[in-house]
C-alpha cells in the first residue's frame, strides 16, 4: 500500500467528506454542485458486460457509469467548465472557443491550459467521443486500458492538469482528474516523478483501489457510495453553473453510488 494514504474504508469516507465540506462551505465554485449538475447532464449508468471473472465481478459490479450518447462538444462545454474551471473564466473562455480569431493576450496564464485543451478536443471530438461511448469498463476492470485509451494515456502528469479532467469527463468510471495541489498528493503517495506518464498514474491508482476494497472488505458499490455529499451540504440547482435551459437536475446526490473518478479524486482533492 502506498504511504501516506488512507488504508481502510473509513479513513476514505473521511478524507472525502473533509472535500466535500470545503466545497461547501469555503470555495466560491460551489464544485460538488457542479459535479452533481454534470453527472445528471453527461453521464449515465448502463449495464456490466464484463465477463464472470473479470477483477470488478469480484466486487460485485453490476453497472458502470460512461457519458452519454449524442453529445456535441459543445453539450459538454458547460459540464468541463463549471466542474474544473473556476467559474470567473467561463465566460472569455467560451467566446474565446467562439472567436475566429481568438486574442489570447487576454487570458490569464492560468487558463492558457484550459483553453489549449478544450481547443485540441473540441478539433477531435468526432473521432475521440465515439471510443468515448463504447467504452464500457471501470477502473477495476481487467481490459481498463485498451489500446485506444492507452495510446492516449500516454501523457506526462506534468502536462496542463486540464488534459486528466478531460479524460474524466469522457470515461468517468476510469481516468481521475486531479489539480496542482493534489497532483502532489498523488505523487508523494506514490513516488511518481513529474514526467510519469498518466496511464501509470492510472495503474498506481487502480493497484490502491483493488488493495482498499480486498482488505476493507468492502464490495464496488459501497467503495462508491464512500462519496456521500449529501451528508455535509444540500444540492440546489440555482448554484448551478451555467445550467442547460429546460433540464432537470432533480433534487439531491443521486444516485448514491457515485463514479469511480468522483472517489478516487476526492482523497486528493481539497478545494481552496
Amino acid at each position: 500500500m502506498a504511504s501516506g494514504l488512507p488504508t481502510t474504508p473509513d479513513e476514505i469516507r473521511q478524507a472525502i467528506q473533509r472535500s466535500n465540506e470545503v466545497s461547501f462551505t469555503v470555495n466560491r465554485n460551489q464544485y460538488t454542485v457542479q459535479e452533481q449538475a454534470t453527472l445528471a447532464e453527461l453521464w449515465e449508468c448502463v449495464p456490466c458486460t464484463c465477463d464472470d471473472d473479470c477483477t470488478c465481478r469480484k466486487f460485485g459490479c453490476t453497472f458502470h457509469w460512461k457519458i452519454r450518447e449524442g453529445l456535441t462538444f459543445t453539450d459538454i462545454l458547460p459540464g468541463y467548465l463549471r466542474m474544473f474551471v473556476d467559474k470567473r473564466a467561463h465566460d472569455l473562455l467560451v467566446r474565446l472557443l467562439e472567436a475566429q480569431a481568438p486574442d489570447l493576450s487576454r487570458l490569464p496564464p492560468r487558463y492558457k491550459g484550459a483553453y489549449d485543451v478544450l481547443v485540441w478536443y473540441r478539433d477531435v471530438w468526432d473521432m475521440i467521443y465515439p471510443e468515448a461511448v463504447a467504452y464500457n469498463h471501470t477502473l477495476l476492470c481487467d481490459d481498463w486500458a485498451p489500446p485506444f485509451w492507452r495510446e492516449r494515456w500516454q501523457f506526462p502528469i506534468r502536462a496542463p492538469v486540464y488534459k486528466a479532467k478531460m479524460m474524466s469527463l469522457l470515461v468517468p468510471d476510469t481516468a481521475v482528474p486531479y489539480d496542482t495541489n493534489s497532483l502532489a498528493r498523488i505523487r508523494d503517495a506514490f513516488q511518481l516523478s513529474p514526467n510519469e506518464q498518466y496511464n501509470i498514474l492510472l495503474k498506481r491508482l487502480r493497484q490502491y483501489c483493488l488493495i482498499t476494497l480486498d482488505e476493507g472488505g468492502i464490495g464496488l458499490d459501497g467503495f462508491r457510495r464512500l462519496d456521500a455529499p449529501g451528508e455535509t451540504g444540500t444540492f440546489r440547482t440555482d448554484l448551478i453553473t451555467r445550467p442547460k435551459a429546460g433540464f432537470v437536475y432533480g433534487t439531491g446526490f443521486l444516485p448514491p453510488e457515485r463514479p469511480l473518478s468522483r472517489v478516487v479524486d476526492k482523497i486528493f482533492y481539497q478545494p481552496g
